[in-house]
């Protein structure tokens, strides 16, 4: 096997386990907002895992992620937005790369994105 090969299957590991460690964090953080963990936390980014393993690029899969998922904005807008919100206040645990809290990460990218405000209270973040 070549050096090149074993670099790109490291680097798809590396990819799963990265998303995988993400969305254990999401159902840590998930139950303790909310008491309990649902069947979309279970689901959260599980796309992304399966995409990774049968080997799509990361571009692709983070572009098909975006356009699937209801916890991603689109035009200043956010379909589950408690899912959202989960989503940004875990990924200070595992994703060296987004160090903020979720109302840190609101208020630098997403403050016209409406009732995120209110959400955040609910969640008593």
């Amino acid at each position: 096997m070549s050096n090149k090969f074993k670099d790109f299957l490291k680097d798809y590991k590396s990819r799963i386990n990265y998303t995988w460690q993400h969305k254990k964090a999401y159902l840590k953080v998930e139950k303790e907002l909310t008491g309990k963990n649902t069947l979309s936390g279970y689901l959260h980014d599980l796309d992304k895992i399966i995409m990774y393993a049968i080997f799509i690029p990361k571009n692709a899969v983070s572009n098909i992620h975006r356009h699937i998922s209801s916890h991603h904005e689109r035009n200043n807008k956010i379909k589950n937005l408690k899912e959202a919100i989960i989503d940004w206040e875990c990924a200070r645990f595992t994703k060296p790369d987004k160090p903020l809290n979720a109302r840190e990460t609101y208020h630098k990218y997403y403050k016209n994105v409406e009732g995120v405000e209110d959400a955040l209270d609910k969640l008593k973040l």
